[in-house]
């Protein structure tokens, strides 16, 4: 039997003829907002738990149903190298465990997936999901609240380690100095005093109940603390630019009056400290605790060299860089916090903003800005990142939207999830990804016509980012005795291959570029059909016959079988080998329908479950597929 790589196109072409009616065409556009918009105060979409074109699913590994992308590219050869890094949620505020695809995940930049975490984490909110250097090597970092930790994985997606992190909220886990230290938010109930109470009119003689932040610098391997900081000892009331209507309310409830979001450090050990609720960043000193400077708010150090510097509600500050004459900030300016309240936004819309600190006049400029790419205002959350190559990256929260620019601020790439599950930061990083378990394997055999069989696999490496080429062996089934018998490029995190024989036992194996092997899979037996043999005819019957010995050696004299196993049914095997009239597919429908429910069961799909491998198909054997390019999934 020859080994195919699923080349032949015209029983593809018959198969796709039976299966564009009624098939739905991706959008290549979307707009989730008009200009100036504000995103978030909407009421969501309906759920969408029913998978349908909101969700990837695979045939190898049906247990993964993860959220697809709309992308729009403008300029692919402008776009930095490097996947994204995403964990949706659906609900902030998480009790019990979420709907399957909350969690922690990586794509590529056409929206195809590369791992999904979601299981590995329970289905619960994961934040802050990044990767970040630790002991010289690039790690995977996440805050994981349902264990009041942050988790540490290798390049395997394996836990190196867990880092403590009880009394402290979502907003960052941070490594620095290699890793040897993280960062994070921390939150404390206190009764204010009498007199900060004062500072906002609040007495006599009284107090406010708050909810006060800080943060913490723990030593990673040990979760000791080696530096924490409490605003309430160093930041008033009076700087406070939430103000509601009541406050004496307010101070019955915990009123969070600083809400921090981020904390990074300076080259020389000192701090930035993001202040949500007063508007400000502060650079706090390492040694004394001391506030060094304020940007923004009611008692800036600094000067704002034109109007359209102001920002509010910011989130992500981090430290660019600094020399002895400037330091660049940037911060992710949402502009507007609650407009439930009465707040007039300080800018038309959201952005990043990178900030140049002049340290002689204490002036602060706008060194490049990103805008939101409708215009729109985020009002909660945000995300703001600097590439390697001069690009930025943003998070923009609702429906997990995500963008990249050039430096000069020209929008590249843009995207969103076409659920509402939404991201509290977002980035893009390169990566490599080496799994410690090895690829997934679901394998069927059919008839293709009545002279002959095939056999259809469908692998996939969860997490694995080298894999180039995809082979299919023939095994016994111990894996001692093997034959190549197919290969083909990877498709996506789902390959099918396809063998023009019956292979009851297969092996399928990764290689990356250069044709190393990077892993392969343990035996897989054939998926096998509940009606056996009935209705086929003598030659393929004979040809199973044969194939059963070639995979069961035996020294004994052939003899007729009183009955013959054949392999489980297949769309893939059945397209491949579809006799080249339409009268004889059109004989075969019922068998066609059969196959359907088979591979659509497996994903949890439906009938509908076939296209997506068809689509895979058509890419591999040159085709656009059922409408839908790469750039639209």
């Amino acid at each position: 039997m020859a080994w195919s790589t699923f080349s032949k196109s015209a029983p593809l072409l018959i198969l796709l003829l039976l299966t564009s009616v009624g098939t739905a065409h991706s959008d290549t556009a979307y707009s989730l907002v008009e200009s100036r918009e504000l995103i978030g105060t909407a009421e969501d979409e309906a759920d969408a738990d029913f998978p349908g074109d909101k969700f990837h699913t695979f045939v190898s590994r049906p247990d993964i149903k993860a959220p697809k992308f709309r992308v729009n590219v403008f300029d692919r050869a402008a776009l930095a190298p490097g996947y994204w890094f995403v964990a949706p949620y659906h609900e902030l505020d998480q009790d019990t465990t979420a709907k399957h695809w909350v969690g922690p995940y990586i794509f590529d930049d056409s929206g195809e997936l590369v791992w999904c975490g979601a299981a590995t984490f329970d289905h619960y909110n994961t934040f802050d999901f990044r990767v970040e250097q630790y002991q010289g090597k690039d790690v995977l970092t996440l805050m994981y609240p349902n264990e009041d930790a942050g988790a540490i994985l290798d390049n395997t997606y394996s836990e190196l380690n867990r880092v403590e992190m009880k009394g402290v909220d979502m907003h960052e886990f941070n490594l620095v100095d290699d890793g040897v230290h993280s960062l994070m938010v921390t939150s404390t109930e206190h009764h204010s005093t009498i007199e900060q109470a004062a500072e906002i009119g609040i007495g006599p003689n009284k107090t406010c109940k708050s909810l006060w932040k800080g943060f913490r610098e723990l030593d990673t391997a040990t979760s000791e603390a080696v530096f924490e900081w409490d605003g309430r000892d160093h930041i008033g009331l009076d700087e406070v630019t939430f103000t509601p209507t009541n406050y004496e309310e307010l101070c019955q409830r915990n009123w969070d009056i600083m809400h921090f979001n981020a904390v990074d450090k300076f080259p020389n050990g000192d701090y930035l400290v993001s202040s949500r609720h007063t508007d400000t960043l502060y650079k706090v000193n390492h040694t004394d605790s001391s506030i060094v400077w304020r940007l923004g708010g009611t008692n800036s150090s600094f000067s704002f060299a034109s109007k359209s510097v102001k920002f509010s509600r910011q989130h992500h500050a981090t430290v660019r860089g600094q020399n002895s004459t400037h330091t660049l900030v940037a911060i992710f300016d949402n502009a507007i916090g609650s407009a439930a309240v009465g707040e007039v936004a300080t800018h038309s819309n959201s952005r990043g903003l990178l900030l140049s600190l002049e340290h002689e006049t204490m002036t602060a400029s706008i060194a490049a800005q990103y805008d939101h790419p409708q215009g729109a205002l985020t009002n909660s959350r945000g995300s703001f990142q600097t590439l390697p190559n001069g690009n930025a990256f943003m998070g923009w929260t609702y429906h997990t939207q995500i963008s990249e620019h050039t430096a000069d601020g020209r929008l590249i790439m843009e995207a969103s999830l076409k659920l509402p599950g939404h991201c509290y930061r977002s980035y893009k990083f390169p990566w490599v990804g080496q799994p410690a378990r090895g690829p997934d394997v679901y394998a069927a055999v059919a008839a293709a016509g009545n002279e002959t069989m095939q056999t259809v696999v469908y692998a996939s490496w969860n997490g694995a980012t080298e894999v180039s080429t995809w082979e299919l062996y023939h095994s016994d089934p111990s894996g001692k005795t093997i034959e190549l018998v197919a290969s083909t490029p990877r498709q996506g995190f789902e390959t099918v291959l396809v063998y023009d024989g019956y292979a009851k036992h297969v092996i399928a194996s990764a290689l990356d570029a250069h044709g190393a092997e990077l892993g392969r899979s343990s035996v897989i037996e054939a998926t096998t059909p509940e009606e056996g043999f009935d209705g086929f005819s003598a030659p393929v019957v004979a040809e199973a016959q044969w194939l059963e010995e070639q995979s069961h050696p035996t020294t004994e004299p052939e003899h007729e079988h009183e009955a013959v196993e054949v392999v489980g049914w297949s769309w893939a095997a059945y397209a491949a080998g579809a006799v080249s009239s339409l009268v004889a597919v059109a004989a075969s429908w019922g068998a066609w329908r059969a196959i359907q429910k088979m591979v659509g069961r497996r994903k949890g799909e439906g009938e509908m479950g076939v296209y997506e491998p068809l689509n895979q198909m058509a890419e591999a054997d040159g085709s656009r597929g059922l409408g839908r390019s790469r750039e639209e999934l």
